[in-house]
């Protein structure tokens, strides 16, 4: 079935439409890194939102889709448009929960603990019970346990990097008293839906080999994996094509499939905190925008055809 899926892309790709590089600038996502990327099922739709390279001093926080074709941005007010954020798709619910990350002014000052989620059109806030700001951490939603898990990112109000687990469940936060990976930041997760597993991969600091650490539920566990040389900046997203964890990063993109992590590609989006999403209509995964050398920002969009990746769209860059 794969090769299968490998041959109908690569058709695909030789008849993509030309025009989309020739859209007109504003009808195009700006440059952004550490921005998200998540398939909305009921839109059918890749939507984009966060990360900006700019902040918008106002409440609009504009979401941008994508349908495989073109692009369309959903004006949209509410929270701030924000980085450092964290979010995920609630498959019950269909709708994407964003929690925390900073506003215009940047960390520590304009740090966020607020919570939001985005039905496809509006944003509505949750409210939720009182925990720290955070920013650089991730989220993912674990069906089997019908809740959110954050991991990871720092703590603005005690000035540390968290190392708790927390569920988020019908709007309330729990940390869990277990041991696990340690502190983290800038690391990537994502879930596995089949194994029935959260997967983080990250290291402690940044001069160390990534670890690879998995949660059931329950506890946390470390699994032993060859160093593909990533410590931080990369992004996870669950690619039911290839029936894997992508880690895509400066290295390239790999494959956990919970054994062994194999090279699927070399680099494409290059850079780093890269928004990785996977569209489960089309069966491809996809990649938006990430920080590059000399502060730059990209402002593109690729997919993995088979083992390569392809751009199909592009603004022009930005700077941080």
């Amino acid at each position: 079935m794969y090769l299968r899926e490998i041959f109908t892309q690569s058709v695909i790709l030789f008849i993509f439409p030309l025009s989309l590089f020739a859209q007109h600038e504003e009808t195009l996502p700006n440059a952004r890194g550490r921005a998200h990327l998540v398939y909305h099922p009921e839109s059918k739709t890749m939507l984009l939102m966060d990360g900006y390279s700019e902040h918008l001093d106002s409440t609009r926080n504009d979401v941008w889709k994508w349908d495989g074709k073109k692009w369309e941005r959903i004006i949209a007010y509410g929270p701030y448009s924000r980085s450092g954020s964290a979010a995920a798709l609630n498959t019950k619910t269909n709708e994407i929960v964003v929690f925390g990350g900073w506003g215009k002014g940047g960390p520590p000052t304009d740090s966020r603990n607020d919570t939001w989620n985005f039905d496809g059109l509006h944003w509505n806030k949750v409210e939720t019970n009182f925990i720290d700001k955070h920013d650089h951490h991730k989220m993912v939603y674990a069906d089997h346990i019908n809740s959110f898990v954050i991991y990871g990112g720092f703590n603005s109000t005690s000035k540390t990097f968290d190392s708790s687990t927390w569920l988020l469940r019908d709007n309330v936060f729990t940390p869990l008293v277990i041991p696990g990976p340690g502190a983290r930041g800038n690391h990537g997760l994502a879930y596995d839906p089949v194994r029935k597993k959260v997967v983080l991969f990250g290291a402690k600091v940044y001069n160390q080999p990534a670890e690879l650490w998995e949660f059931d539920g329950q506890k946390w566990e470390q699994v032993s994996v060859g160093d593909i040389g990533m410590t931080t900046g990369h992004e996870m997203v669950y690619s039911q094509v290839h029936e894997m964890v992508i880690v895509n990063g400066h290295t390239g993109t790999f494959g956990w499939n919970g054994k062994t992590m194999i090279k699927i590609a070399d680099p494409g989006p290059t850079g780093s905190h890269t928004a990785l999403g996977y569209d489960p209509k089309r069966k491809v995964v996809v990649a938006y925008g990430g920080f590059g050398n000399n502060r730059s920002i990209s402002a593109a969009l690729w997919e993995l055809k088979g083992d390569k990746w392809v751009k199909v769209s592009e603004n022009k860059a930005g700077k941080y």
